[in-house]
């Protein structure tokens, strides 16, 4: 699907991102919704010689998403997106831009 691991490797991360920031937002249970996980396999689809690889793989690029976002400066940013995004109901990227 993608022409180079970075390259999924980046997706994957913006698709665990969200989930990861609604476990915060709520301090309890699971985070990272099937939607989102699907969306990393497949952008992981054909870099990996079999599934328990790619699981792995997975797994750890999940792990990095929760030790990025919750670090401090991160997570104010990411609430400030938050309260931004529901005021505005869609953002581009200069305001992103402005906003962090």
């Amino acid at each position: 699907m993608f022409s180079d691991g970075l390259r999924a490797a980046r997706v994957v991360n913006v698709a665990f991102a969200g989930g990861v920031a609604e476990r915060l937002h709520r301090r309890h249970g699971e985070s990272g919704s099937e939607v989102d996980w699907e969306r990393a396999r497949m952008a992981s689809a054909g870099f990996w010689s079999g599934e328990p690889v790619t699981a792995a793989w997975l797994h750890w690029l999940y792990t990095r998403a929760e030790e990025a976002i919750e670090q401090p400066d991160a997570w104010r940013i990411v609430q400030t997106v938050a309260v931004e995004l529901l005021n505005r109901r869609s953002l581009n990227g200069r305001v992103l831009a402005n906003l962090i």
